[in-house]
């Protein structure tokens, strides 16, 4: 266990990854075919503690925005467009300085998200003369919960 903490970047995982399922889940298949083999007699174990996505925590879907990154790549027809960025948020249950008491509730509070434009509006690829980065500023409005604590 560990206290409240925040991890956010450019991750260059997508959503539907084996390394996005380690962040925000902590495991990871056997089965998976992204699953380390044993090296030197060693079976490879997950040490993470799973986290939230900040925008899947506010989505009705509970999906990440469409895309943070939309960008041109080199000698490819079809621009890349796809989520890479993101705001992770430590799990009330995986922290260690909870008060006794209740238990039940939310140890981080979203009180929202940068709005993300929709492909079709968003002007891109980028960077263009509009959008200085290939990554679209993503943001969160956070409130660490004093009474989960």
């Amino acid at each position: 266990k560990t206290i409240p903490h925040v991890l956010a970047g450019d991750f260059n995982i997508l959503p539907d990854s084996a390394q996005y399922k380690i962040v925000t889940t902590g495991k990871l298949d056997k089965s998976d075919p992204t699953y380390p083999p044993p090296k030197h007699g060693v079976e490879w174990q997950i040490e993470s503690l799973p986290m939230d996505s900040a925008y899947a925590l506010v989505d009705e879907s509970g999906l990440e925005p469409e895309f943070t990154n939309y960008a041109h790549i080199k000698d490819e027809a079809d621009p890349f467009i796809g989520t890479l960025d993101y705001i992770f948020l430590s799990q009330k249950d995986c922290t260690s300085n909870s008060k006794g008491g209740d238990e039940m509730g939310e140890l981080w509070k979203v009180h929202g998200v940068q709005k993300l434009q929709c492909k079709g509006d968003s002007g891109g690829p980028f960077p263009n003369k509009y959008e200085p980065s290939d990554h679209y500023l993503i943001s969160a409005d956070l409130e660490l919960a004093q009474n989960k604590i």
